[in-house]
């Protein structure tokens, strides 16, 4: 949602960004630099996009250091992005998932154990990527 973003990242006048995001359902700002990592993910030219931005202001609210967001669970990082409460389940079935969309997207995490993997057949793969979260919205 671009308002979301307008309304949640904020540049400042001496180039750092301001990023809103929640603890508890509460309003927290962090600060931070307008530079991508080594290595990582910005613009076309290396500059600094709402990804990277929002990215780096989550290592800092996690803990940090971009460690303190290598794995972890996707709904602590959609209620310190969102402020809204999100709900951890344990494995669902396809139609356990279609019964939730009724109520709005959904997001899952993919495994990378293939005992995990008990959607072999009904999803393409090559389009799927372990270790990964997805939202669902159809």
């Amino acid at each position: 949602n671009p308002e979301f973003l307008r309304e949640h990242i904020k540049l400042n006048d001496d180039g750092t960004y301001t990023v809103t995001m929640y603890k508890d359902g509460e309003p927290v700002e962090i600060v931070v630099e307008a530079t991508v990592p080594e290595n990582g993910v910005g613009g076309q030219n290396g500059e600094p996009n709402w990804v990277s931005i929002y990215e780096k202001a989550a290592a800092e609210y996690f803990g940090g250091d971009y460690q303190d967001i290598d794995g972890g669970h996707s709904d602590d990082a959609f209620e310190a992005i969102t402020g809204r409460p999100a709900e951890r389940s344990g494995e669902l079935s396809l139609s356990d998932i279609q019964d939730r969309l009724k109520d709005g997207p959904v997001a899952v995490g993919t495994e990378d154990d293939d005992a995990f993997w008990w959607l072999e057949d009904e999803v393409d793969d090559s389009r799927i990527v372990p270790n990964h979260a997805y939202v669902v919205t159809e």
